[in-house]
């Protein structure tokens, strides 16, 4: 009986061995797990307190005495309320606001005195094409952020003798 009590005693030692290391897994997992949420939901620093001159700077495009900033170039991409324009290697992406004024600019078919008389028509957001050249009204939002209020299509002119 003596012999097998320390045997007993060793399998115990190892089972509470591999129980403490699964308890204290789990402590680290845990609180891991709860350090990563921490961490995510920290407010990051916004960009613009970093430097005092951008903020300025945002601060005047934004200022009710600003009233927009006119960008021009060829779409190159459409998603959702969002246009890319390019123009002259460097892209812009302005979001498009609901209520926004659509315009397009078209000659019409008709010539008078040797030209083509240009056009403007109401246009939707749907009328926007890759490839069109377009020129947005934009604003600078307080945070940074552009959005655009105004958007003309400028369509190719048929050439004129």
């Amino acid at each position: 009986m003596l012999l097998i009590l320390p045997s007993i005693n060793k399998s115990m030692n190892k089972i509470l061995l591999v129980v403490l290391l699964i308890i204290w897994t789990a402590i680290v997992f845990v609180l891991g797990g709860g350090l990563g949420v921490f961490y995510q939901t920290q407010k990051n620093a916004p960009m613009l307190e970093k430097f005092p001159v951008l903020e300025s700077i945002v601060n005047n495009l934004s200022s009710s005495t600003m009233s927009t900033i006119l960008v021009s170039g060829k779409v190159s991409n459409i998603y959702g309320r969002y246009v890319t324009i390019n123009n002259k290697g460097t892209g812009l992406t302005v979001k498009i606001m609901e209520d926004a004024k659509i315009t397009s600019l078209v000659a019409s078919d008709v010539l008078v005195d040797g030209k083509y008389p240009i056009l403007s028509k109401t246009a939707t957001f749907e009328d926007i094409k890759k490839g069109d050249n377009v020129r947005i009204n934009i604003k600078v939002l307080s945070d940074g952020k552009i959005e655009g209020d105004f958007l003309m299509i400028h369509v190719e002119l048929p050439p004129t003798n």
